[in-house]
């Protein structure tokens, strides 16, 4: 999905759309969290931990702000 995600937005950009920085970012965090939970063999409540850090983590990259991240996942 985290391929697709930032191809879909790449796309958008060249033709003139408008597309923010924020989706982007928490639905690639959200895909590879999620392909990390499958390989690890997480289930219930580990599984939402690691997705929800996932979102976490993207939305503090993409303003660089871990705090905002740590918040936000909260």
């Amino acid at each position: 999905m985290a391929p697709l995600v930032l191809l879909g937005t790449i796309i958008t950009h060249l033709f003139g759309g408008s597309a923010g920085r924020e989706g982007t970012a928490l639905q690639m965090g959200a895909s590879l969290a999620d392909k990390l939970t499958k390989i690890l063999r997480f289930q219930g409540a580990n599984r939402r931990i690691l997705l929800t850090a996932g979102i976490s983590g993207g939305f503090g990259s993409v303003f660089g702000t871990p705090l905002a991240g740590t918040v936000f996942c909260l």
